[in-house]
């Protein structure tokens, strides 16, 4: 029988209880999207190498003259301005044009960051690329050729390495640990969303209660399931056993 009331009223209670009773689909289906999260984290995504090095920023200043408080502020201030001369077509052209590579500036351009270590006058480059050893040939070559630039173009300073290049063996992208566990979080998602939207979806009615309540009718009768009445049965709850084999009457 279906409901005829088209006002939807939420049982969370029963909500509750009817996902608690889905629980092993919603695990069923978390467990099977971590593993497709792997998998395709493994197979499908491109992994990315990282090489970074460092160079300290400085101002320029004669050989008598001992550093000051504001020169060091001067020179936090010029890393900003050094990292846009780093990531320009001057120098990124000028590796290019060195290691002979065929991949345009934008390109090569969006593989290099450069950002301040903890606010220090010492800046890092990092150089990411799918092949690790083009990442470490285009960090070494930005170490050489970028003091030579900033010297000629920024005159209030100049900069030096302090750190030669270094590149881990392992891949920084993708994590595929935390991709299994996004794509487990999703299918749990969509696990508790599919049953929420079947529940809200059923108009049926699922006791004599809720036909008393909702239409004010009186339940003559209420038929059973068969596998309720046999299972009751098999306990001898109705004198016989399954198929017709009599049992002793309970006391």
């Amino acid at each position: 029988m279906n409901k005829e009331n088209h006002e939807i009223e939420i049982d969370l209670a029963q909500l509750v209880r009817t996902l608690w009773q889905k629980a092993k689909y919603i695990v069923l289906v978390t467990v099977i999207f971590g593993i497709l999260g792997m998998v395709a984290s493994v197979n499908l995504i491109t992994p990315i190498y990282e090489a970074s090095g460092k160079m300290i920023v400085n101002t320029r200043k004669d050989d008598n003259t001992s550093v000051s408080n504001d020169q060091l502020n001067s020179a936090k201030n010029l890393v900003d301005t050094y990292a846009i001369v780093i990531r320009s077509r001057d120098v990124v052209n000028q590796v290019i044009a060195d290691l002979g590579l065929d991949i345009s500036y934008g390109e090569l351009a969006g593989c290099i960051s450069v950002k301040a270590v903890n606010n220090t006058q010492i800046m890092r480059i990092v150089v990411q690329h799918a092949d690790r050893n083009l990442a470490i040939a285009v960090a070494e070559k930005l170490l050489d050729v970028a003091p030579d630039v900033i010297e000629e173009v920024v005159a209030a300073g100049s900069v030096k390495p302090v750190e030669q290049v270094y590149s881990s063996t392992a891949p920084v992208s993708p994590n595929n640990v935390k991709n299994a566990v996004f794509a487990a979080m999703l299918g749990f998602a969509l696990a508790c969303g599919l049953i929420v939207v079947l529940y809200l979806a059923d108009n049926t009615y699922k006791s004599d209660i809720e036909i008393q309540n909702d239409l004010g009718l009186i339940v003559l009768g209420v038929i059973p399931k068969v596998e309720s009445c046999r299972r009751h049965a098999k306990h001898g709850y109705y004198g016989y056993y399954g198929y017709g084999q009599k049992t002793e009457e309970r006391k």
